[in-house]
């Protein structure tokens, strides 16, 4: 019996240990994800969210008047593959999507587009915003760190290409003559 006594204080004194551990990782995690938001909303750009939109034998949402937007911005950073398949006339995309929103607050989506193979077929996309459902465990912070990265980088280079441009109109029209 003493042997087993020993064995219970030894997990015990384990679980303690690990538990104080993962508070630590905790708060680390915690403080980068704050400074990593922090440097997002200075350099990113924030968009009404789609939430909806139809499509005529195509998969993108180009018709203006069949898509509605969500009046919060946000930029998407992760995508998880949530059961996609795919039939004979179809296929059903279904991922779930880690946003972060201009506020600085997470938020996830499910999306879930219908895709049909038919001809003159409508296909739908839908995303349902999640309210409160930003669980840290499910999302890897390092992932997260990486989709902000990927979304300043891209934005880099969008800005390059526009200054650019900009540069190239301007000696243009400095160069004119009125």
């Amino acid at each position: 019996m003493k042997d087993l006594e020993l064995l219970g204080e030894e997990v015990e004194k384990n679980q303690e240990e690990v538990n104080q551990i993962d508070r630590q990782v905790n708060e680390i995690e915690n403080a980068r994800l704050d400074k990593v938001v922090k440097i997002a909303k200075k350099g990113l750009v924030f968009q009404r969210i789609l939430i909806s939109c139809k499509s005529h034998n195509c998969n993108t949402c180009n018709h203006p008047d069949k898509n509605t937007f969500s009046e919060r911005k946000g930029v998407l950073l992760l995508e998880k593959d949530n059961g996609s398949s795919r039939g004979d006339q179809s296929k059903s995309i279904k991922r779930k999507e880690l946003w972060l929103l201009e506020d600085g607050k997470f938020v996830t989506t499910d999306y879930i587009e219908d895709i049909s193979y038919w001809q003159n077929a409508w296909n739908e996309a839908n995303r349902y915003i999640n309210e409160n459902d930003f669980v840290i465990e499910e999302w890897d912070v390092d992932d997260i760190v990486e989709g902000v990265e990927k979304n300043l980088k891209e934005r880099l280079v969008r800005l390059g290409e526009r200054t650019k441009g900009q540069k190239e109109r301007l000696e243009k029209l400095q160069g004119l003559k009125l």
